[in-house]
């Protein structure tokens, strides 16, 4: 029995791969970067200077670039909160031919999916006003043919941008 699960488990990551996925040549942006590397969760974690960022008081403009397999038509892009599993689906999406599509779309404000702690982190930016990091989304793609059969469940990518209560454009 424990032979069939695990080879069902292999079936599925390889399942998952034929369809699509978010390109790791041209990584996903959004509207919002950090100007300096900022810390965290009492200054033990920290976030980069040119981490892009979703800004849950505004409106936040992301541009994804999606690999895809032969045979696959259109897609949807989920969005994943790391640690509640709540989920966003933008598309569908027409896959382009060559099997690189580019497309944007939008957060509106306090509409990312989030990981929610119990209690907010907060990032001490210099000289910026503390702000707040609500929590971490993930980017997924679901994969579907010409009749509308799905090829591939959500693929998450290893991009993850922080969620940020409220963000100052500088």
């Amino acid at each position: 029995m424990k032979k069939i699960a695990l080879m069902a488990l292999g079936l599925t990551g390889v399942l998952a791969s034929c369809g699509g996925s978010v390109s790791t040549e041209t990584p996903p942006r959004t509207d919002f970067r950090l100007s300096e590397k900022v810390t965290y969760d009492n200054g033990s974690k920290s976030l980069n200077a040119g981490t892009y960022l979703i800004c849950d008081n505004l409106r936040t403009g992301v541009e994804v670039t999606v690999d895809t397999a032969p045979g696959v038509d259109r897609f949807f892009i989920s969005a994943k909160g790391l640690k509640e599993g709540e989920v966003k689906n933008f598309g569908p999406y027409k896959a382009d031919a060559d099997g690189k599509t580019r497309v944007t779309f939008a957060f509106d404000p306090r509409m990312a999916p989030l990981d929610l702690e119990a209690q907010a982190i907060v990032v001490n930016p210099k000289p910026v006003k503390n702000v707040n990091v609500l929590g971490f989304t993930n980017m997924g793609v679901r994969t579907l043919n010409a009749n509308g059969s799905v090829i591939s469940e959500p693929n998450y990518s290893q991009f993850v941008f922080p969620v940020v209560d409220s963000c100052a454009v500088l």
